[in-house]
This record gives C-alpha cells, structure tokens and sequence, in this order.
C-alpha cells in the first residue's frame, strides 16, 4: 500500500529554495534510485539525527572532535605521542 504527502516549496524562503534545487539536482539522480527514495532517506535520516542530539547533546561536539583528530592523523599528527601539536606533512612524508 502507498500512502501520499505533498510537499510545498516557498521559493521566498532560501532554505526551500535550497531545499528544491537539491532535490533536483543531478546527484540526487545519480545516487539515488528516485527523488521519492531521496526524500524517503533523507526525512529517516534527520530524525534519527534529532533523536540521537536529544538523548545525547554532547553528540555534535564529539563528531567535531573526532573529525578534527581524523583530519589531524591525515596530515601526520601523532595524536597519541604528541598532544601538544601537529605538523603537517611534507611532499616527502616527513614531519
């Protein structure tokens, strides 16, 4: 059984415009099976997100944290040895 939403897009407001323009675009073609499925997974994907940040409010501060220490081991930080600062590396791979 399908059950059917409408949705609205105020072209006054920029977040539905935004919202419109990334609905249409060519990677939503690309990466997803139909424009439903899009909408589909993104609307699952923001309330599990909203539910997560309501039990968990420190969640967003860690995901930055944890981004910010992957993107530091990426250019050579040794995290683990060295909290004090990272170098980036060289073209040679030294530090």
């Amino acid at each position: 059984m399908n059950k059917n939403q409408n949705i609205r897009f105020n072209i006054d407001k920029e977040s539905d415009i935004m919202a419109w323009e990334s609905l249409h675009s060519n990677e939503v073609g690309e990466k997803f099976k139909s424009q439903n499925r899009f909408m589909i997974e993104e609307i699952n994907y923001y309330y599990e997100r909203v539910m997560l940040m309501q039990e968990d409010p420190y969640l967003e501060t860690r995901e930055k944290e944890d981004t910010a220490i992957c993107i530091n081991r990426r250019y050579g930080c040794n995290w683990g040895k060295n909290q004090a600062g990272c170098k980036r590396r060289s073209t040679t791979g030294s530090q």
